[in-house]
């Protein structure tokens, strides 16, 4: 699939586009997201993609079949009294993405977080491999 394509998956006609993020379950509890599926399968006709982690993206890939699916390549830990801040780490490859059949890829930046140096070299990285592989990055 080229880029274009890829990036189409997310867009209605018009440009609209309304993409879930269900990707925050793995750092912080969100009660409903206890039942993806149910999730994906009554929203699936108003939304037009979803930002899943890895392993909702192996599981419930035929209830993802239709919309486009943008992989979350890095992970956090949320922080609470006595744990320290590490940011985000990035954890997942273009060739992840593409195992699952997403059609972009997303990985946070923190400027001004005390490992910027490390998490924008991981950016850059996943941008690299987005160009390689005609994945579009987010990186917000």
């Amino acid at each position: 699939m080229s880029k274009s394509d890829n990036l189409g998956r997310f867009f209605q006609e018009d440009g609209r586009t309304v993409i879930l993020p269900i990707d925050h379950g793995t750092a912080i509890p969100v009660p409903e997201l206890g039942d993806p599926n149910r999730l994906i399968e009554s929203v699936s006709g108003s939304v037009d993609g979803f930002v899943v982690n890895l392993g909702l993206a192996q599981a419930y890939r035929e209830a993802l079949r239709g919309s486009g699916v943008c992989l979350r390549t890095d992970c956090y830990k949320p922080t609470y009294p006595g744990n320290e801040d590490n940011g985000a780490f990035r954890l997942f490859t273009a060739e992840d993405a593409m195992s699952v059949g997403a059609h972009a890829m997303m990985n946070m930046c923190y400027p001004h977080h005390r490992r910027e140096s490390d998490n924008l070299r991981e950016c850059a990285a996943i941008i690299s491999e987005g160009r390689d592989y005609s994945i579009p990055v987010i990186v917000p």
